[in-house]
Protein backbone atom coordinates (compact mmCIF):
# COMPACT_ATOMS: atom_id res chain seq x y z
CA UNK A 1 0.00 0.00 0.00
CA UNK A 2 1.63 3.28 -0.99
CA UNK A 3 1.46 6.91 1.01
CA UNK A 4 -1.28 7.98 -0.68
CA UNK A 5 -3.95 5.50 0.43
CA UNK A 6 -2.58 5.41 3.58
CA UNK A 7 -2.79 9.00 4.04
CA UNK A 8 -6.72 8.89 2.10
CA UNK A 9 -7.86 5.89 4.60
CA UNK A 10 -6.51 7.80 7.48
CA UNK A 11 -8.41 10.92 6.40
CA UNK A 12 -12.03 8.91 5.76
CA UNK A 13 -11.35 7.10 9.38
CA UNK A 14 -11.16 10.20 11.16
CA UNK A 15 -14.68 11.14 9.46
CA UNK A 16 -15.78 7.67 10.56
CA UNK A 17 -14.81 8.14 13.73
CA UNK A 18 -16.22 11.73 13.99
CA UNK A 19 -19.99 10.30 13.41
CA UNK A 20 -19.56 7.55 15.55
CA UNK A 21 -18.63 9.67 18.54
CA UNK A 22 -21.49 12.19 17.62
CA UNK A 23 -23.75 9.30 17.77
CA UNK A 24 -22.67 7.68 20.80
CA UNK A 25 -22.55 11.31 22.15
CA UNK A 26 -26.41 10.98 21.16
CA UNK A 27 -26.15 14.41 19.00
CA UNK A 28 -27.27 13.03 16.17
CA UNK A 29 -29.39 9.67 15.41
CA UNK A 30 -28.16 10.04 11.65
CA UNK A 31 -24.96 9.68 10.12
CA UNK A 32 -23.06 13.51 9.78
CA UNK A 33 -23.06 14.61 5.92
CA UNK A 34 -21.55 17.07 4.25
CA UNK A 35 -23.34 20.54 4.57
CA UNK A 36 -25.46 20.17 1.47
CA UNK A 37 -28.80 20.68 0.46
CA UNK A 38 -30.50 17.14 -0.10
CA UNK A 39 -31.18 17.05 -4.01
CA UNK A 40 -34.65 15.70 -5.01
CA UNK A 41 -35.43 12.22 -5.32
CA UNK A 42 -35.49 11.23 -9.10
CA UNK A 43 -38.94 8.85 -9.78
CA UNK A 44 -38.35 5.78 -11.21
CA UNK A 45 -39.44 7.57 -14.83
CA UNK A 46 -37.23 10.44 -13.65
CA UNK A 47 -39.84 12.35 -15.76
CA UNK A 48 -40.11 15.48 -13.74
CA UNK A 49 -37.01 15.29 -11.72
CA UNK A 50 -34.40 18.05 -12.09
CA UNK A 51 -31.77 14.42 -12.30
CA UNK A 52 -33.80 13.17 -15.56
CA UNK A 53 -32.39 10.34 -17.04
CA UNK A 54 -32.52 10.15 -20.71
CA UNK A 55 -34.73 7.73 -22.81
CA UNK A 56 -31.11 6.42 -24.13
CA UNK A 57 -30.71 4.56 -20.61
CA UNK A 58 -31.96 1.75 -20.29
CA UNK A 59 -35.12 1.58 -17.56
CA UNK A 60 -32.91 -0.51 -15.33
CA UNK A 61 -30.34 2.09 -15.02
CA UNK A 62 -33.15 4.93 -14.61
CA UNK A 63 -34.63 2.98 -11.13
CA UNK A 64 -30.80 2.27 -10.13
CA UNK A 65 -30.40 6.19 -10.73
CA UNK A 66 -33.15 6.97 -9.05
CA UNK A 67 -32.36 5.19 -5.68
CA UNK A 68 -28.82 6.20 -6.02
CA UNK A 69 -30.61 10.03 -5.45
CA UNK A 70 -31.73 8.60 -1.90
CA UNK A 71 -29.10 6.53 -0.93
CA UNK A 72 -25.19 4.89 -2.52
CA UNK A 73 -26.64 1.12 -1.19
CA UNK A 74 -27.05 0.14 -4.81
CA UNK A 75 -23.83 1.81 -5.85
CA UNK A 76 -21.85 -2.03 -6.08
CA UNK A 77 -25.03 -3.07 -8.48
CA UNK A 78 -23.54 -1.24 -11.22
CA UNK A 79 -21.26 -1.54 -13.56
CA UNK A 80 -18.26 0.51 -14.24
CA UNK A 81 -19.43 1.87 -17.24
CA UNK A 82 -23.27 2.34 -15.07
CA UNK A 83 -21.28 4.04 -12.40
CA UNK A 84 -19.37 6.39 -14.41
CA UNK A 85 -22.57 7.43 -16.90
CA UNK A 86 -23.81 8.10 -12.87
CA UNK A 87 -21.65 10.26 -11.72
CA UNK A 88 -21.21 12.56 -15.29
CA UNK A 89 -25.11 13.05 -14.80
CA UNK A 90 -24.77 14.35 -11.08
CA UNK A 91 -21.79 16.73 -12.79
CA UNK A 92 -24.30 17.84 -15.40
CA UNK A 93 -26.87 18.86 -12.99
CA UNK A 94 -24.39 20.84 -10.71
CA UNK A 95 -22.86 22.20 -14.04
CA UNK A 96 -26.83 22.93 -15.20
CA UNK A 97 -28.28 23.58 -11.45
CA UNK A 98 -25.61 25.50 -9.10
CA UNK A 99 -23.35 27.11 -12.21
CA UNK A 100 -20.67 24.74 -10.73
CA UNK A 101 -17.77 22.32 -12.33
CA UNK A 102 -16.11 19.66 -11.64
CA UNK A 103 -13.46 19.36 -13.80
CA UNK A 104 -12.05 15.22 -13.10
CA UNK A 105 -13.54 12.84 -15.22
CA UNK A 106 -16.09 10.80 -14.15
CA UNK A 107 -13.77 7.80 -14.82
CA UNK A 108 -11.70 9.45 -12.11
CA UNK A 109 -14.31 9.84 -9.22
CA UNK A 110 -15.96 6.20 -9.84
CA UNK A 111 -13.43 4.51 -8.51
CA UNK A 112 -13.33 6.83 -5.60
CA UNK A 113 -16.84 6.85 -4.69
CA UNK A 114 -16.08 2.65 -4.68
CA UNK A 115 -13.24 3.65 -2.16
CA UNK A 116 -15.12 5.62 0.13
CA UNK A 117 -17.91 2.81 0.33
CA UNK A 118 -14.84 0.46 1.30
CA UNK A 119 -13.62 2.32 3.44
CA UNK A 120 -16.58 4.60 5.43
CA UNK A 121 -19.83 2.43 5.93
CA UNK A 122 -21.66 5.40 7.16
CA UNK A 123 -21.06 6.94 3.66
CA UNK A 124 -23.20 4.49 1.87
CA UNK A 125 -26.17 6.61 3.36
CA UNK A 126 -25.63 9.14 1.32
CA UNK A 127 -27.55 10.70 -1.76
CA UNK A 128 -24.93 9.98 -5.22
CA UNK A 129 -24.73 14.04 -5.24
CA UNK A 130 -23.46 14.47 -1.81
CA UNK A 131 -21.06 11.63 -2.38
CA UNK A 132 -19.73 13.72 -5.73
CA UNK A 133 -19.83 16.99 -3.95
CA UNK A 134 -17.91 15.56 -1.06
CA UNK A 135 -15.09 13.89 -3.51
CA UNK A 136 -14.68 16.68 -5.47
CA UNK A 137 -14.45 19.21 -2.64
CA UNK A 138 -11.67 16.99 -1.02
CA UNK A 139 -10.04 17.12 -4.65
CA UNK A 140 -10.28 21.08 -4.63
CA UNK A 141 -12.00 19.98 -7.58
CA UNK A 142 -15.77 21.75 -7.47
CA UNK A 143 -15.82 25.35 -9.04
CA UNK A 144 -18.30 27.22 -7.86
CA UNK A 145 -16.89 30.68 -7.17
CA UNK A 146 -16.60 30.07 -3.84
CA UNK A 147 -12.99 29.78 -2.02
CA UNK A 148 -12.19 26.34 -2.59
CA UNK A 149 -10.04 25.91 0.61
CA UNK A 150 -13.27 27.87 2.26
CA UNK A 151 -15.29 25.50 0.98
CA UNK A 152 -13.60 22.42 2.00
CA UNK A 153 -13.37 23.87 5.95
CA UNK A 154 -16.91 24.13 5.69
CA UNK A 155 -17.80 20.96 4.07
CA UNK A 156 -14.84 18.36 5.90
CA UNK A 157 -15.12 19.82 8.99
CA UNK A 158 -11.72 21.05 11.09
CA UNK A 159 -10.02 17.47 11.30
CA UNK A 160 -10.64 15.89 8.05
CA UNK A 161 -9.79 19.30 6.38
CA UNK A 162 -6.51 19.50 8.09
CA UNK A 163 -5.92 15.34 7.19
CA UNK A 164 -6.79 16.23 3.62
CA UNK A 165 -4.49 19.32 3.54
CA UNK A 166 -1.43 17.45 4.48
CA UNK A 167 -2.42 14.40 1.92
CA UNK A 168 -2.42 17.18 -0.32
CA UNK A 169 0.75 18.75 0.10
CA UNK A 170 2.30 15.63 0.41
CA UNK A 171 0.95 14.41 -2.90
CA UNK A 172 2.18 17.44 -4.49
CA UNK A 173 5.44 16.50 -3.19
CA UNK A 174 5.37 13.46 -4.42
CA UNK A 175 4.81 14.45 -7.59
CA UNK A 176 7.44 17.18 -8.04
CA UNK A 177 9.74 14.54 -7.35
CA UNK A 178 8.56 12.20 -9.93
CA UNK A 179 7.72 15.12 -11.84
Amino acid sequence: MNAKMIIIIGALLIGTNTITAAMVAGRSTQPAQPKLAEPTPVTADAESSRYQVSEKVSREFAIQFAALMRSMKGWKNLSEGDKQEAVARVMQVYQNQENAAILNSPAYYAPRVDDMLKTNKASSQWSLPIMVRFLSVMEYDFYNGQDRDKLAREVLGPQLYEFNKRRREMEAQQQEQTG
